[in-house]
């Protein structure tokens, strides 16, 4: 009888010490699902808010540019129109002409929307229709239009850099002189 009541006891102290285990473990890992679930949504929240905060930065930044930009095209388009051609300018002299008017590169881009001179030699003779369709209608639409257009920040298709680029096409013309800006080098300056 003794025995009995010794395993009895026994019995009972195991299955309530697994019964309590169980309800631990699925206890515990169901606060811990419903922290992590929380720390997830949190994290979503913390990101799309330093998106938020990025974009508003960018926002700032792009309206400082487009002012400079639109005042530096016209400035160099000025003193590309003063040149005998400005299409036979060596790379130096536009570059040269870039430095004056802060701007980090000078391109000129022809009807079939091939880059004809430039003071970025990795982009010579690259045709700017290839890089897509939307881009292409886009710089299609700039063509003699005597208004000048700007693309937002974005990274460079060959340096991985951010830049601003601006557009300008005179009046009945066929061609589109195009500047572009480092924003690196726009947030030392300003």
């Amino acid at each position: 009888m003794k025995k009995k009541a010794i395993l009895f006891f026994s019995f009972a102290i195991i299955f309530n010490t697994i019964l309590i285990l169980l309800f631990n473990g699925y206890y515990s890992q169901k606060r811990l699902q419903k922290f992590l679930e929380i720390r997830k949504e949190e994290f979503q929240i913390e990101i799309e808010n330093d998106f938020k905060i990025f974009d508003l930065l960018l926002h700032n930044i792009e309206q400082k540019m487009v002012s400079v930009m639109d005042k530096e095209i016209m400035e160099i388009y000025s003193d590309l129109k003063k040149k005998p051609d400005m299409f036979r300018l060596s790379p130096q002299e536009l570059k040269k002409i870039a430095l004056k008017h802060h701007v980090d590169e000078i391109y000129l881009i022809n009807k079939e929307g091939t880059i004809v001179n430039t003071s970025f030699l990795p982009d010579m003779e690259f045709n700017l229709f290839s890089v897509e369709e939307d881009f292409a209608n886009f710089l299609k639409s700039i063509y003699g239009k005597g208004k000048i257009f700007h693309q937002r920040i974005a990274i460079s298709n060959k340096t991985g850099i951010l830049n601003m680029y601006a557009y300008y096409s005179p009046p009945q013309s066929d061609y589109i002189l195009e500047i572009s800006v480092r924003v690196r080098n726009f947030v030392k300056k300003h």
